[in-house]
């Protein structure tokens, strides 16, 4: 991508407003309210919305969506799991059999570094294709309420609980139990 940092604003999984836009009928000028709807997914030029933020800030209001090719997205996924596949069966500390290793790090073949080099340079165009596309509004044309749904993060899967010996489940929680003695 060309830009690295994060986008301004809050990160938005749907973002709507109505806008008032100017249009010529009849060598008259008529104003007319449009609605505006961004979403992550495929939008109407074919793209894929990966992400999408909203920044309000003075007089304007800035969207910037983050944007790949459609189907490069499936395409990065799968590149993901064949160099997993291949650092499992070819790469340097694979496995001939249960716990001896067949070669050090710096013996790979050039057939093998190849296939990885080929691997890892589809998955790096698919990051370059990715692209943040930003328009900016001013506030005085927007019409009515901005409407947005905020992006919510996945939260991490809790850490199993684990028994003891004697069959009591144990916590590992780093929560202090208090004072000795009291």
């Amino acid at each position: 991508m060309d830009d690295q940092k994060t986008p301004p604003g809050n990160r938005v999984t749907q973002l709507s407003f109505s806008l008032v836009t100017q249009q010529f009928s009849n060598g008259e000028v008529v104003y007319r309210p449009e609605r505006r709807e961004y979403v992550l997914g495929i939008n109407a030029s074919g793209e894929d919305v990966l992400s999408l933020w909203c920044e309000i800030a003075g007089e304007y209001m800035t969207v910037t969506k983050v944007v790949a090719p459609l189907g490069s997205q499936i395409d990065l996924l799968r590149a993901g799991q064949e160099i997993i596949a291949w650092v499992k069966t070819t790469g340097p500390r694979r496995k001939v059999k249960k716990g001896s290793y067949t070669a050090p790090p710096d013996e790979l073949e050039a057939a093998e570094c190849a296939e990885a080099n080929k691997i890892l340079l589809r998955m790096w165009n698919h990051v370059e294709s990715m692209k943040q596309r930003r328009v900016i509004y001013k506030i005085s044309e927007v019409t009515g309420p901005i409407e947005w749904t905020a992006y919510t993060p996945k939260t991490e899967m809790p850490k199993a609980l684990k028994t003891g010996n004697d069959g009591v489940v144990k916590s590992t929680s780093k929560r202090s139990t208090g004072k000795k003695g009291s």
